[in-house]
């Protein structure tokens, strides 16, 4: 449960943070976004990042239970799909992807979505 909490700790203030800066900053993301998107030795490196620190919270934290916890392993889980995912789809397909979620209204709602589970994840963290 230890790890539990100290993950939902560090999660909840990333996604916080990530969703606030995006909000305030989504004019300037964009045209950073589709810079990333456009650099395939970017997305690799990411790619590995992702999947690597997806494989060390999935076999730390694979618990499937009810609760905050369950949050957190669908999260670890995401990060090794979304880092398989970069490293065998083709460039052009991950620029479309993108190039179509690349709208501020999708900042918007995501940023609000990542806010709202931040907070969740640090009710959780920090009560129990």
């Amino acid at each position: 449960m230890e790890l539990s909490i100290f993950l939902s700790k560090i999660f909840g203030i990333w996604f916080l943070v990530i969703g606030i800066i995006f909000i305030w900053r989504r004019k300037t993301l964009m045209p950073v976004i589709e810079e990333f998107a456009g650099s395939r030795a970017l997305l690799i490196l990411i790619a590995l990042l992702e999947l690597f620190a997806g494989i060390a919270l999935v076999t730390a934290h694979n618990i499937w239970e009810k609760d905050f916890r369950l949050v957190l392993t669908i999260i670890s889980w995401w990060l090794v799909i979304e880092g398989v995912m970069y490293l065998m789809a083709p460039t052009k397909s991950i620029k479309k992807i993108f190039k179509r979620f690349n709208k501020p209204g999708w900042y918007i709602s995501g940023s609000l979505l990542s806010i709202v589970l931040g907070v969740y994840l640090l009710n959780a963290g920090f009560t129990m």
